[in-house]
């Protein structure tokens, strides 16, 4: 008896698993093994006579293919397994966030910087860190630093968006 590959079906309630039980033995499925946690299901190849007749009837040559298409066709093999739904649990944003004086501010906004880390990109030029600071960079409550997307940096002496 030659089988095919055996195909496997995970659901995670057991409702789930009787309907899909319910739909495979529609299609002409049989039960050949069930527990609680799974169930295994066989549709076994059928020789067709209709065909077989036809084939005599017509010409020899459609039966020998229907033979063949016959002995290439396997067993389908159907295993529903339940398994355990994961535990969902409730989402904290604030809990996985980092606190301290040098946490990343919650909504910062994107600003850009040039690869070296020394300018940003005002919307038509580059200024530098050290003399400017973009105007919507979020800054520490005390005002000491600037957030650049990275890491905090310390508040120019020419203010937001005065470049030298």
């Amino acid at each position: 008896m030659a089988t095919g590959a055996i195909q496997r079906i995970t659901v995670h309630e057991p409702e789930q698993m009787q309907m899909r039980i319910t739909q495979f033995v529609a299609q002409g499925f049989v039960v050949a093994n069930q527990s609680n946690r799974s169930v295994t299901l066989i549709k076994r190849k059928q020789f067709s006579i209709p065909l077989l007749v036809i084939g005599l009837l017509l010409c020899v040559i459609p039966l020998f293919i229907y033979l063949i298409v016959y002995s290439l066709q396997k067993d389908q093999i159907i295993e529903i397994v339940l398994i355990e739904a994961p535990k969902v649990e409730a989402y904290r944003a604030s809990e996985h966030l980092p606190a301290g004086p040098n946490a990343a501010p919650a909504a910062a906004a994107v600003i850009q910087m040039s690869p070296d880390n020394q300018s940003w990109w005002d919307g038509s030029q580059w200024q530098q860190t050290a003399t400017s600071y973009p105007p919507n960079a979020a800054r520490k409550p005390d005002g000491s630093a600037w957030w650049d997307g990275q890491s905090w940096r310390p508040m120019p002496e020419t203010g937001p968006g005065l470049g030298i």
